[in-house]
């Protein structure tokens, strides 16, 4: 998954980049090895990709 710095912006973001990176974060929140600050910085990320691909 990319660095939240260089998080790509969700608006120039195909439905399949968005999808792709959302699944990625998915997974690592199911394996429960993030740290919890970062696993909500993560799921944020995520709730925004959803949004996303449901836009799109």
């Amino acid at each position: 998954m990319t660095n939240d710095a260089n998080a790509p912006d969700l608006k120039a973001m195909s439905f399949e980049q968005s999808l792709s990176e959302l699944e990625e974060i998915v997974s690592r929140l199911e394996q429960g090895d993030v740290e919890l600050e970062r696993s909500i910085t993560i799921y944020e990320r995520g709730e925004a990709l959803r949004k996303h691909c449901d836009d799109l």
